[in-house]
Parts: C-alpha cells; sequence; structure tokens
C-alpha cells in the first residue's frame, strides 16, 4: 500500500504514507473496540482489515491436519486447538489448560503450544497415552495424535473446567 488510515472505534486517527519495506505506528489510548486499517494504493481504497477486541474464551474448536491416517503405527495426524469468545471471535490471549483424551485405535503422541517458556511436559511417559493436558498459548496448542497397527476410528475429545467439550474423529485405515 502507499498509504494506510487507522480507525479506533469510529474515530480517524491519520492517513500515513508507508515507507518501502517499512511500517506504520499510530499513538493510541488503548480501549475495547475495533480499529480498521485501510490501505490504499495510487489513491484510491485497495484493501480493509477490521479487528475487535475479544471477549473471554468462552469454547474451543479442534481441528485436525487430516481426518485418515495409515494404521501402521508410525502415521500421525496434527490437531489444533482454538479458543474462540462467546461471538465467535479468536480469543489470541487465551492461555487455558485443556484436558485430552482419546478412545479407539491411537494414542497421543505429544502436544505443543509455541510459548518458548513453558515448562510443561510435551511428550506422555506412557507408551500407549489416552489422557493428556497442554495449556493455550495466544490461543492455541496442538496435539500429535499417532496410528496403532489397528484400523478404526480414533476420538479426540478436548475440553476444560470452563470452556465447552470439542470432539474431533479420525479414522485410521
Amino acid at each position: 500500500m502507499d498509504e494506510v488510515e487507522l480507525i479506533v472505534n469510529g474515530k480517524k486517527l491519520e492517513r500515513k504514507s508507508m515507507p518501502k519495506n517499512g511500517h506504520l505506528s499510530w499513538k493510541a489510548i488503548y480501549q475495547p473496540g475495533k480499529v480498521k486499517a485501510i490501505g490504499y494504493k495510487n489513491g484510491r481504497k485497495a484493501q480493509e482489515e477490521t479487528i475487535y477486541t475479544t471477549g473471554a474464551p468462552a469454547s474451543i474448536k479442534v481441528n485436525a491436519d487430516r481426518t485418515t491416517i495409515k494404521a501402521d503405527n508410525q502415521d500421525v495426524a496434527v490437531l489444533t486447538v482454538s479458543t474462540y469468545d462467546k461471538k465467535g471471535r479468536f480469543v489470541p490471549t487465551a492461555c487455558e489448560e485443556i484436558d485430552i483424551e482419546i478412545t479407539g485405535e491411537g494414542r497421543i503422541l505429544g502436544v505443543g503450544n509455541g510459548d518458548p517458556a513453558n515448562l510443561d511436559p510435551e511428550h506422555p511417559a506412557q507408551a500407549d497415552c489416552k489422557r493428556f493436558k497442554v495449556k493455550t498459548f495466544n490461543g492455541l496448542a496442538q496435539i500429535i495424535i499417532q496410528s496403532s497397527y489397528k484400523k478404526g476410528e480414533i476420538s479426540v475429545s478436548c475440553r476444560n473446567s470452563s470452556l465447552l467439550l470439542n470432539k474431533c474423529t479420525i479414522f485410521s485405515e
């Protein structure tokens, strides 16, 4: 963009020229609400992005990178746990402990959250782990599920005391 205009809670702050390979910043007092950035190219509006302040975490979603893995005791699926507020907006500040439980023909191989200061275990001690915990960091965590030699369904349930239960199913073939 050649220029960017910032609007905070309906108040236009300023339209600034974008330096080549640079960045822009504005001085603003934090208040919950929405921030809109409008990008201009050759004097015309070319892009618009709006972000909203989120509420407290109210639900979690679990999504797998794929729903079918090989029943070879080696294949894995990577599941992403995301936190959302009651309006369905992703909560990038959530740090929630998530209880993981799986049933079926697989095991929890490990977990992660990207927090460089995390000291919690990321690998279960037992070889055939069906229950484990992970904390979200910046609203996210990952779970790695590994197949066994048996074909069948692997059901993954994630929850904590204040958030709703969410499930994901993977098939081992």
